[in-house]
């Protein structure tokens, strides 16, 4: 490379680094949000700040008296793992078993899905989720028949005990439920 390639390249590197930063700070905005910006009537309230179009009506939701919004279901991360596990194969239930961690964005990804498939398998399966990061998940990835190398790690449990099926990765509903499906059918022979 001669020397006004390199100061090129520089050049390019500093644009796209400033670029980023400039993002990431929320000081760019799309023209259309220029515009939105431009024809607002901003007022402060409470020192809140609520945005009302032309028309003087603002964003914000109203509120009804005598009506809560219903509390969003939380992602469960099971306190003690190896004892829901446990507790799973006395009671001969199929189970689904995940290494997890808060940390893990691919981990976070799945717990919509997680979620739907509790509420779809609700009393068929259980679903069991075992944080890496916790003491207690010690003792399940202690048995000879769980590794988690990369998470997250689903394993896919029958009545019976025998891992039926297991993955390192991130799955859609549809493939999670080919996978469970199986270990129901075994169930219901």
């Amino acid at each position: 490379m001669n020397k006004n390639q390199i100061i090129i390249t520089a050049a390019i590197i500093l644009i796209a680094f400033a670029s980023i930063i400039i993002v990431l700070n929320g000081e760019f905005f799309s023209p259309e949000e220029e515009v939105i910006r431009e024809d607002s009537e901003r007022v402060e309230d409470n020192e809140e700040e609520v945005i009302y179009d032309q028309n003087g009506e603002s964003d914000e939701p109203e509120e009804v008296e005598g009506i809560e919004e219903p509390e969003a279901e939380k992602f469960e991360v099971n306190a003690n793992p190896y004892q829901a596990y446990n507790e799973a194969l006395e009671a001969d239930k199929p189970m689904v078993v995940e290494f997890y961690a808060d940390w893990c964005g691919a981990c976070v990804m799945m717990e919509p899905v997680i979620m739907a498939l509790k509420e779809q398998y609700a009393g068929e399966v259980e679903f069991i989720v075992a944080d890496v990061d916790l003491e207690e998940t010690g003792a399940l990835l202690e048995m000879d028949r769980f590794e988690a190398m990369y998470i997250p790690t689903f394993y896919f449990i029958n009545s019976e005990g025998e891992t039926v099926s297991y993955v390192s990765d991130v799955l859609e509903f549809e493939e999670m439920q080919e996978r469970i499906d199986p270990i129901i059918e075994n169930a219901a022979e």
